[in-house]
């Protein structure tokens, strides 16, 4: 099995249930981080996760990506 082409961004834009969180990397300026040949390990939350986390229980942005 070989990895996705690119880098993370590039897999996430690839789907639609993963739009908020690349829309909360870009708005906290984390978005550059993830533009790298480095090998990194990155659990994704989906849309419903953030809108749960944010809106239910007001974590913070930079909060959810930590």
């Amino acid at each position: 099995m070989l990895p996705p082409a690119g880098d993370i961004l590039d897999v996430l834009y690839q789907h639609a249930e993963f739009s908020r969180l690349v829309t909360l990397l870009k708005a906290i300026n984390f978005a550059e981080a993830f533009q790298s040949d480095e090998i990194v390990t990155f659990f994704a939350p989906t849309n419903e996760v953030i809108s749960l986390l944010y809106f239910e229980h007001q974590v913070q942005p930079r909060a959810i990506i930590m």
